[in-house]
Parts: structure tokens; C-alpha cells; sequence
């Protein structure tokens, strides 16, 4: 028998191989089939601001974020000037929870279903480049 993690982990592995089977080109944007429900996409040449996609059992989101274990001020600092043309291109509220993301997006579909990879697959990657071109908007293109 094998336990829920595990399972879990072989689920979101399959969603990312389907992902990149249905849209190749996301491969060289950073997306990775992997275990893990989350993926995070460089949004910037020096890798600043970070798109967090994430694979939920009831739900996927999209967020702007720091890198890893960079603190949040100079990321809000980059996109505060701009953040009421950023939540009209990307219909998200800017301000986040202490040390959470930017400019959340949620999908109420589950990402453990298979019968939803499509549906999820294709929102992640007009997401990613809705992302990518309010970004390049508000920071310019590195």
C-alpha cells in the first residue's frame, strides 16, 4: 500500500510531466516536473521577482515572491509605484499576508484530479505569461 505523501508526490509529478508535455516551451522558462506542488518561474533576468505557480488538492494559485530567503521590502519596493496597474492587468489585490506573495490569483479547481491537468495546465501557463508581461511593464525587460 502506498501512503499519502508518496502518492501525493507521484500525483504533482505527473501533473508537471503533462504540463510540459501540453506546452514544451514553459521548459525553458523554468518549469521542472518534479514532486513538489509548487514551481517558481524567474520572472526577471536577475531572478528577483519569482512567479510562484502552485498545484493544490482543491485549488492552484499564481504569485509574484522574493527568491528564496530574500526578505519581501525590496521586491515590494520594486512593484509599489505600480501596483494599481498591476492589479487591474492581473485582477489580484497587491497587498499580501505578512511574508506571502504578491498579487495572488487562485483557480477553485483541484489539482489532484487528472481530469482537471487541462484546464489547470492551460491557466498556469496564460497566468505565466500574464505574469511575465505586467512585469516587463513594470520593471522593463534586463
Amino acid at each position: 500500500m502506498i501512503d499519502e505523501k508518496t502518492w501525493s508526490a507521484r500525483v504533482r509529478r505527473g501533473f508537471w510531466h503533462y504540463y510540459l508535455r501540453s506546452y514544451p516551451c514553459a521548459a525553458s522558462a523554468g518549469i521542472k516536473a518534479s514532486n513538489s506542488g509548487d514551481c517558481r518561474v524567474p520572472m526577471t533576468v536577475a531572478g528577483n521577482i519569482i512567479l510562484s505557480i502552485n498545484l493544490g488538492a482543491n485549488s492552484c494559485s499564481a504569485f509574484l515572491r522574493p527568491v528564496d530567503g530574500a526578505p519581501h521590502q525590496p521586491v515590494r519596493a520594486l512593484l509599489q509605484p505600480s501596483a494599481d496597474f498591476l492589479v487591474m492587468c492581473l485582477g489580484a489585490a497587491f497587498e499580501p499576508k505578512p511574508d506571502q506573495g504578491f498579487l495572488k490569483t487562485q483557480l477553485a479547481m483541484g489539482g489532484y484530479d487528472p481530469d482537471n491537468w487541462s484546464d489547470i495546465a492551460e491557466w498556469f501557463e496564460t497566468s505565466r505569461h500574464r505574469y511575465r508581461q505586467a512585469v516587463e511593464v513594470v520593471v522593463g525587460v534586463e
